[in-house]
Order: structure tokens, then sequence, then C-alpha cells
């Protein structure tokens, strides 16, 4: 049992590790994007002044042509950094291959959602993470789909009549779709052993982890509206939300083992 306490604790150490450095490189990594954008957007204005009097004389062709290209440049620096977004995320494809092994089951509603989890749930026990951990970014997962989906559905008009109604909708079938599957699986069980404050820990990390992807989603709005409606540093959408899940993880962990 010791053996397994340790185990777990040395992991989630390493896990808080890995995902602090990941979130260093993400905002170092925008801030090099931006740097060389905002150099390429000056040598186009640049250029632009200095062949402003022959447009003017030959017509406006050769100034759409360089706003063109300065769009294309711009267009480009956002292509890479939402590809460094979609590198990043894409791990927990790699987990979701393992849903393989979950049982059928598991499949009744939402199976890449479920399966996922379920096989995410099963590798964190196996590293010996604690599920009070696992579930803070459980809930996160889920606010992100929420998020996404209500997104999707914006845009192909569906269910417009439900106004805000269907956000709660999408959130409600979403959470649904993956707890109530854990439970038939016994993932939460209310055993002593798995409860916190007399919570299941499936239960209280991803209420906690919703609780505070959301808080970081608002916390990203409101500097948003303070500094003009910008961002004030790169990818500040991905880190805000991320770093408070990180910060619970931290909280977690001293919760848990301290």
């Amino acid at each position: 049992m010791e053996e397994i306490f340790l185990k777990g604790k040395t992991n989630t150490e390493i896990l808080i590790v890995v995902i602090f450095i990941l979130l260093i490189l993400l905002f170092a990594i925008g801030k090099i994007l931006t740097k060389n954008n905002d150099k390429t957007t000056d040598k186009l204005d640049s250029e632009l002044n200095d062949k402003e009097t022959d447009c003017h004389d030959n017509g406006s062709s050769k100034s759409s042509n360089i706003n063109r290209k300065k769009d294309s440049k711009k267009n480009k620096s956002s292509k890479k950094a939402l590809s460094i977004i979609s590198a990043l995320i894409s791990l927990p494809t790699i987990i979701s291959a393992a849903t393989l092994f979950v049982p059928t089951s598991a499949y009744a509603i939402c199976p890449v959602c479920v399966g996922g989890v379920a096989a995410g749930l099963g590798l964190a026990k196996f590293l010996g993470i604690d599920d009070l951990i696992t579930g803070l970014w459980l809930g996160a997962m889920l606010v992100a789909i929420t998020m996404l989906t209500e997104e999707w559905f914006a845009k192909k008009g569906w269910l417009e009549k439900l106004g805000k109604l269907r956000l709660v909708l999408i959130a409600l079938i979403t959470i649904g779709s993956v707890i109530y599957p854990l439970y038939s699986l016994d993932y939460i069980n209310f055993h002593f052993d798995h409860v916190l404050w007399g919570i299941d820990k499936l239960l209280i990390g991803p209420a906690f982890g919703m609780l505070g992807f959301v808080s970081g989603y608002l916390l990203d709005a409101q500097i948003k509206r303070n500094n003009g409606g910008k961002a004030r540093f790169p990818f500040q959408r991905v880190i805000v939300p991320v770093g408070i899940i990180w910060l619970l993880t931290v909280a977690g962990y001293f919760i848990l083992y301290y």
C-alpha cells in the first residue's frame, strides 16, 4: 500500500512539472510567433508607405497586393499558432486509442468521450495518480467539450429557439453521458477509500475542475475587457483556464499527500 502511495505521489509530481513546462513553452512560443509577426507587419507597413505615392499614381492595385500579402503573413502566423495548440491538445487522442480495451457497456452513450475517459482513468490508476487529480482534468475536459459543442450548434443554427437553455442542455447531456457510465462501471462507488469530505473523488474532482475551467474562461474574458478587447499575452485563452486547473492540481496534491 505504501508503495502505491509513493508511486502516486511521484507520478503526480511529474504530472505537475510536465504541465507547468508545457504552459511555459506555450507562452514562450507564443511570444516568438508574436514577435516575428510584428516584424513582418512593420516590414510590410514600411513597404506600403514607400510605395504609397506609386500606388496613388498607378491606381490601387499595388496597394491591394501589399495588403493581401500582409493578410497572408498574418494568416500563416495564426495557422502556426493553431498547429501548436492542436499538437498540445491532441495528446488525449493517444489515450483514446486505448478504448479498444474498455468493456462494451461503456459505449452506451458518447463512446469516444466515455471510452477515452475510462482509458485515461485506467492509465491514471496504473500510474497511481489519485482520482481526485484525474477528476479535475476530467471536469475541465467536460467543460471544453460543452463549449465546443455549443459553438458548433451556434454555427449550424441548431436549437436557436432554446436560447441560453441550449447551453444548459448540452452541458447536462455531456456531463451525464460521462458520469453515469462511470458510475455504472463502478468507477464512482463511494467506497471509504475513494471519498474526500464524504463525496466520491470522481464527483468532487470533476466539480472543482468544471468550476476552475469556467472561472479561467471568465477571467480570460475579463482580462480582455480590461485591455481593450485584446489578450495581454499569447495563447491567453489556453493558458489562463489550464493554469487554474494546474493550480487546483497542486492544491489537490497537498491535500492528498500532506
